[in-house]
């Protein structure tokens, strides 16, 4: 008998040691995600409770998740969970040129001195990891994407067309679709008397007049397969040709705005210098469609 109770007290001591040696006192759950995008773009979404709703992955699980504090590119998150609550930090870590982020997320688990009480945080560890995980992975293919970081889907690429014949008009208040396409049919009709040929849509640009309020100036172009002469205020002009940041929206005014809206800001995040003035490639043609819910319109910047 006596043997018995050696045995089952030198099984319990061996396994005593084995959880002290690999459970230790504190245990610390780190996962992490790579992010294509850099940390400003990704920081609103991540330090703004009422923005996770877009990314995590579940609404179960959000409930037991909360800001505690922000500091610099680290959200303080606790967790909420039948033991207790936790203490956690996520943290945005610029990596290689800045065009992407590492996010770190971070937390430690007191064990104590129980054997027990080191099991049951070790199993609380491992059911933390997994909701990290599922957390993260969303996270990364949510904050890789410039449509849901901008509103827009922004690429970089080249134009290639280069050759413009151009006119520029002023006018107090902004300029119309009856004045816009009154340039375009201007500059249509002596591109065909010119035997020359429009190879893509036209474009504008419109911006107000320094130093006069309420005062706005219009550059109408259409591009063509050939240098043309300057004729009266109808003038040759060639765009550089390099990058340039573009995107494709579908809507009216207050879209094509939002759209340089954030366009602007996907330059200031990544620190982009433009090069010369933006403009719009009107693709939908206002004058034969009345509804401004179905104009296609391409926004380019030239970049460096």
């Amino acid at each position: 008998m006596k043997k018995w109770v050696f045995v089952v007290a030198g099984v319990l001591l061996v396994a005593v040691v084995l959880i002290d040696v690999f459970i230790p006192s504190t245990l610390t759950v780190s996962r992490v995600e790579l992010l294509k995008c850099r940390a400003v773009a990704a920081w609103p979404f991540l330090s703004e409770g009422s923005r996770w709703e877009g990314w995590w992955p579940d609404s179960a699980t959000r409930k037991d998740f909360h800001i505690q504090r922000l500091s610099y590119h680290v959200v303080h998150i606790g967790i909420r969970d039948p033991r207790g609550e936790l203490s956690s930090q996520l943290r945005l870590l610029p990596v290689g040129i800045q065009d992407s982020t590492l996010l770190q997320w971070e937390t430690q688990l007191h064990c104590g001195w129980s054997p027990l009480d080191r099991i049951r945080q070790y199993r609380r560890a491992a059911g933390l990891k997994n909701v990290m995980d599922r957390v993260l992975a969303k996270a990364g293919s949510f904050l890789s994407k410039k449509e849901n970081l901008y509103g827009v889907g922004i690429k970089i690429e080249m134009l290639p067309d280069t050759l413009l014949i151009a006119t520029r008009m002023e006018k107090n208040g902004l300029p119309t679709t009856e004045d816009i396409y009154a340039q375009i049919a201007k500059l249509s009709r002596y591109v065909s008397a010119m035997h020359s040929k429009a190879t893509n849509h036209p474009m504008v640009n419109i911006a107000p007049e320094e130093g006069h309020p309420g005062r706005y100036k219009l550059l109408a172009a259409v591009p063509v397969d050939t240098r043309l002469e300057n004729k009266g205020d109808l003038f040759f002009m060639r765009l550089i040709p390099w990058r340039y940041l573009a995107c494709e929206v579908k809507g009216g005014p207050g879209t094509v705005d939002m759209a340089f809206r954030s366009m602007d800001k996907f330059i200031r995040d990544y620190q982009l210098t433009v090069m010369a003035i933006p403009f719009q490639m009107l693709v939908t043609d206002r004058r034969a469609e009345p509804d401004s819910t179905r104009w296609v319109t391409r926004i380019y910047y030239p970049i460096f």
